[in-house]
């Protein structure tokens, strides 16, 4: 077996997947603060999945995801696609609302991080709004 070598210019990137009060669901870039709190964790698993998803859903709890193998496109209902791949993280909140697609490219392995109710992704990355 051959190991992939990682490319060290590339950087991990930080979206935020959320619905807005008149429930349109959005995908933004989010900074990273100087310093991160600590994430209360409820469950982590790792999934390996290829099917594509063209439905519109929501997602089923709020939670990180971690893609670590693969890319693929979520589009939101405010009509933006985001290409993801290898090393980028995705707060996922949607949990109502319009919804999002998921189209993976190739397989993806991804560890989804469940967090408690009381989590605020924005405060935890040290931003002040999406």
């Amino acid at each position: 077996m051959t190991a992939t070598k990682i490319d060290e210019t590339e950087i991990a990137r930080l979206f935020h997947l959320y619905a807005d009060e008149g429930g349109e669901t959005h995908v933004v870039p989010m900074a990273l603060g100087p310093v991160l709190g600590d994430v209360p964790v409820k469950r982590v698993e790792i999934l390996h999945y290829n099917r594509r998803n063209d439905d519109w859903h929501v997602a089923p709890t709020r939670r990180f995801a971690l893609n670590i193998v693969g890319e693929l496109d979520v589009k939101t209902s405010d009509g933006t696609t985001q290409r993801l791949g290898p090393r980028d993280l995705i707060f996922i909140e949607d949990t109502a609302g319009k919804g999002h697609v998921t189209l993976p490219l190739t397989p993806i392995t991804v560890i989804f991080i469940h967090v408690e109710d009381g989590f605020d992704v924005l405060s935890w990355a040290g931003n002040t709004g999406t």
